[in-house]
């Protein structure tokens, strides 16, 4: 990751962050504390979420993983990591994945929400290959 990427990372994380106080401030002020408790926990969930990718990978493979994530959100995708075992990157950077693969699986799935929801491992075997498995969540 160039410097010039892992800034424009940082200003998108802040600016996903101030919009997240936003909403907090306005529903406090509008005194609505249910909906901004329920809000608090949705935005303290997702960042449980993404807990794994700091914890399980080397700094590069998770900044690599963190910004996946995001461009995957401004595509209508939400992904959960649930297992990453990555060492070598390089594969994945080469062909932007998981996202390239999720950008084509999204445009055909057919589904009724905004945000396509999928859960995403990435493990390298021994011998270098890499098994990628990507499962949609069940809406209902």
């Amino acid at each position: 990751m160039t410097d010039d990427q892992f800034v424009d990372l940082l200003r998108r994380t802040r600016h996903d962050f101030d919009n997240h106080l936003q909403v907090i401030s306005g529903y406090l002020d509008l005194a609505k504390l249910e909906e901004a408790q329920k809000y608090l926990a949705q935005v303290v969930t997702e960042l449980a979420t993404e807990r794994i990718i700091f914890e399980s990978c080397s700094g590069e493979a998770a900044l690599y993983f963190y910004d996946q994530m995001i461009r995957a959100r401004d595509a209508g995708i939400a992904i959960k990591y649930n297992r990453l075992q990555v060492d070598n990157i390089n594969y994945l950077q080469t062909h932007d994945e998981p996202l390239n693969s999720l950008k084509e699986a999204a445009a055909r799935y057919n589904n009724q929400e905004d945000i396509l929801k999928v859960n995403v491992s990435v493990i390298e075997e021994e011998n270098g290959s890499l098994i990628v498995d990507v499962a949609v969540e069940d809406t209902e």
